[in-house]
């Protein structure tokens, strides 16, 4: 499995918070949860975030969910990772709630696949897209756009001048 990580700061990953892109290569029909029966074919990239107290140990649980050794289906995304094949894993370290901004930026450049996947406590309309071109650069990309926008923080009610 191939692992492509943009970490922003020196924080070990088992105690850091972040957002994530899990790519997976699904084949087949499955229920997930309350979504119902879908069938997918080909390969989906997941936005999701670790910002609770066990931070990026998040991405972990995901990795055993694929690999069978968890088999609790506790998110949408376990559905998926149950019956296919984590193919890659993209994390931008931070403690902001980037996760829909990273899921816009990836509607821009993929195909939505299931209404409500994955967004159930945001407006978003899903957080999984399917591809079938290049895919590893876009996603970087896009994580790079959405750490560029929090750069220019607010303070005291103006925006800072800081640029990095």
């Amino acid at each position: 499995m191939k692992i492509w990580t943009q970490i922003q700061t020196q924080t070990q990953p088992q105690t850091a918070k972040g957002v994530y892109v899990l790519a997976i290569e699904v084949h087949g029909a499955t229920r997930v949860g309350r979504l119902g029966l879908h069938r997918f074919d080909g390969l989906y990239l997941y936005v999701g975030s670790a910002l609770g107290p066990g931070g990026l140990k998040r991405v972990e649980r995901h990795r055993a969910v694929a690999s069978g050794q968890n088999r609790t289906k506790r998110w949408h995304i376990d559905y998926l990772l149950a019956l296919g094949k984590l193919k890659g894993v993209f994390v931008l370290e931070t403690g902001e709630r980037l996760e829909c901004a990273l899921a816009q930026e990836l509607e821009k450049r993929f195909e939505p696949a299931v209404r409500g996947f994955g967004s159930s406590d945001c407006r978003c309309e899903t957080h999984l897209f399917r591809t079938s071109g290049p895919w590893e650069r876009l996603v970087l990309e896009a994580q790079a756009r959405v750490r560029r926008r929090t750069v220019g923080r607010w303070s005291g009610g103006r925006a800072s001048s800081t640029r990095r």
